[in-house]
C-alpha cells in the first residue's frame, strides 16, 4: 500500500523504500511534526473542555476514527480499494485527534484558577468549580484525555438492559 500524501515531508525515495519491501504493510505513517501549528494566545480551560468533547464525545474524532477502522476491517478482500480508503481516512482522523489534544493541553497549561480557599485544596475540586474537566487534572496532568465520559453513571445506565418478560394474560 503506497502512501500518496503530498506535502507532508515524505520523500519519493522514502516512499519507494517502504513500498519495495515485500513483507511490510503499514497501517499508519506518523510524521513527527503537527500538520498545522497550534497556537494559543491565552490559556482557556473552558475552551479546553469544549475541545475535549470534539476528541472523545459522542460524535468526536475517536469514535469516528474507530468507526472507519472497523468498517475497513469488515470488508472482504475483493474490496481492497475501499478498505484502503477507509484506513487512510481513519489515519487522517488520528491526525485530527493529535491537533485537538495539543490544543487542549495548550489551553490548560498555565491557566489561572480563580476560586475560594476551600476549592484550592484539590485541583479536581477547583476544576469542577471553574467548569473544567476534573479528569484532566486527576488522570492526565493538565493534558487531553481519551474520553469525555466523566460523569458518574447510575447502575441502570451502565448495566446491560434486561428484556422485560411479556405480560401474561389473566383471562379465564
Amino acid at each position: 500500500m503506497a502512501i500518496q500524501q503530498q506535502g507532508i515531508g515524505v520523500s519519493t525515495a522514502d516512499l519507494a523504500r517502504i513500498d519495495a519491501h515485500p513483507r511490510v504493510q503499514w497501517m499508519f505513517f506518523q510524521e513527527p511534526e503537527l500538520q498545522y501549528e497550534v497556537t494559543v494566545d491565552q490559556p482557556d480551560p473552558h475552551f479546553a473542555k469544549l475541545l475535549q468533547q470534539a476528541i472523545g464525545g459522542q460524535e468526536g474524532e475517536m469514535r469516528v476514527a474507530m468507526q472507519y477502522l472497523f468498517q475497513a476491517w469488515a470488508l472482504p478482500v475483493e474490496y481492497e480499494e475501499y478498505r484502503t480508503l477507509l484506513m487512510e481516512t481513519a489515519a487522517e482522523e488520528f491526525g485530527h485527534i493529535e491537533l485537538l489534544a495539543t490544543a487542549v493541553t495548550k489551553n490548560l497549561r498555565g491557566s489561572s484558577t480563580e476560586m475560594d480557599d476551600d476549592a484550592r485544596e484539590t485541583a479536581a475540586a477547583a476544576a469542577s468549580i471553574t467548569g473544567q474537566n476534573p479528569r484532566q487534572f486527576l488522570s492526565a496532568g493538565q493534558s487531553a484525555i481519551r474520553s469525555t465520559a466523566t460523569a458518574s453513571r447510575s447502575p441502570a445506565a451502565t448495566s446491560p438492559r434486561r428484556a422485560t418478560p411479556p405480560a401474561t394474560s389473566t383471562r379465564t
